[in-house]
């Protein structure tokens, strides 16, 4: 494995640019075996482990992971931008290995996740230092996908079931039907025990929940939340910097993801600054850029960033912060990773991690040795006991050649001092039937 000076991936067997992410500690950048451009930067949150603990920098189906962010690369680099193809890559890694029914992605067995991390890993190489990083960083892009599967999968079957002559309303499920119609790489058997396990209650209110808050419209009416596309913020921002030339504030990003058409290209043009003269496409993205604006010029009096204040006004709650979604803030304000912060963390966190793979070798190791001790013991205990019997048998030849002709009753009584009480008592019940006899 070839690695650079910056401990670069490399992706074995695909001559095209890859771009897209997670967080691989300052890993961040990988290369193709074919090619020298760059694949996909990635590098680790210190908030690791929690539901921001990766950026996969946008990837596939519009969507991106939560936390760190992906580095954009050095201005010598051809590729400065993020991409979904080795999120796309993850993805089908993962539903190859798909074998159960797994509603969420906390029903998931390890070893499934093993299994699809070990095919990433012969498509992928990566700086063996940065092991547990990518690791987390495969998991929390699955992670962070697994719900758009599922849905994807039940959209599949549903139009599999209406193409078939089945009426199914829009948006609606129908499980009873569905399950009759497995989506593509799904055995029929599994497909109807998933359909059975989405067809309750529970599982109905709650998607329909889902729906009606995703549906729900701002005080001016408006549905759609940005007009970034599938694009992540994170993503948008590199594109920015490569188109400027330089990086973007955070004006420049939001504006860039949250006016309409004509607007943007009026701003990104020059023709107008005044958010006076702009057109948001939801009224909430231009309140919650003017009181974010209002508050810094309080704190800063001029032209700054601080995505700590845009984090607290808008009080996001869960895995998404409006204007910034499940990306990493840090990055997405100010262009800076917050790994920078939190290099001796990192740092802190391989050192943990490389010391509990070791002791759980260790520990591996002591098992089989145990379970090795206590095979033998046994071998030797029944090795003993064959020869014991061995020998007694012999004895016994040995005996009745010696008393063949000795009365039957004390040949008995003999055998019951050898051979303890159950001979013992057998033999005095048969001495007693001779001497009736």
């Amino acid at each position: 494995m070839t690695t650079g000076s910056r401990g670069r991936v490399r992706h074995m067997g695909d001559s095209s640019s890859s771009r897209g992410g997670g967080p691989i500690r300052h890993v961040p950048r990988t290369v193709n075996s074919s090619t020298s451009k760059t694949s996909f930067p990635y590098t680790l949150n210190s908030r690791s482990g929690d539901s921001r603990s990766l950026n996969q920098h946008h990837g596939y189906a519009g969507s991106t992971s939560h936390g760190g962010h992906m580095d954009p690369l050095d201005d010598e680099d051809d590729d400065q931008f993020a991409s979904g193809k080795v999120h796309r890559a993850i993805k089908i890694m993962f539903t190859q290995k798909h074998n159960g029914v797994w509603l969420t992605w906390k029903e998931v067995p390890k070893d499934v996740v093993d299994k699809a991390f070990d095919i990433f890993k012969t498509k992928y190489r990566y700086d063996p230092s940065c092991h547990y990083a990518t690791r987390e960083a495969f998991e929390n892009v699955m992670k962070d996908r697994y719900p758009d599967i599922m849905s994807y999968w039940r959209t599949s079957s549903r139009k599999k079931a209406r193409d078939a002559g089945h009426f199914i309303p829009p948006k609606k499920h129908n499980f009873k039907v569905i399950c009759d119609y497995p989506p593509k790489g799904v055995d029929l058997d599994r497909w109807r025990k998933m359909c059975e396990a989405w067809d309750t209650e529970k599982w109905l209110q709650r998607s329909q929940c889902a729906r009606k808050n995703r549906m729900s419209a701002d005080s001016s009416g408006a549905i759609s939340r940005h007009t970034g596309g599938s694009m992540g913020y994170d993503e948008h921002r590199i594109v920015l910097k490569r188109n400027l030339g330089r990086d973007p504030t955070f004006k420049e990003l939001f504006f860039a993801t949250h006016l309409t058409k004509d607007s943007k290209k009026k701003f990104l043009s020059g023709e107008c600054q005044s958010m006076e003269e702009l057109i948001f496409c939801t009224a909430r993205s231009k309140e919650a850029y003017g009181a974010y604006e209002t508050d810094m010029l309080k704190k800063y009096g001029k032209q700054h960033d601080d995505s700590d204040l845009w984090v607290g006004k808008q009080g996001g709650s869960g895995t998404r912060i409006f204007g910034i979604g499940s990306s990493d803030p840090q990055f997405v304000v100010t262009g800076k990773s917050s790994t920078i912060e939190s290099g001796p963390l990192i740092a802190e966190y391989e050192r943990s991690q490389k010391r509990v793979q070791e002791l759980e070798a260790r520990i591996e190791t002591m098992e089989n040795q145990l379970t090795q001790v206590i095979e033998n013991e046994r071998q030797a205990r029944d090795q003993e006991q064959a020869q014991f019997k061995e020998m007694l048998h012999q004895q016994m030849i040995a005996f009745m050649k010696q008393f063949g002709q000795a009365p039957v009753w004390f040949t008995w009584s003999v055998l019951a001092v050898l051979f303890g009480f159950e001979g013992h008592c057998f033999s005095l019940f048969y001495a007693f039937i001779v001497k009736l006899s």
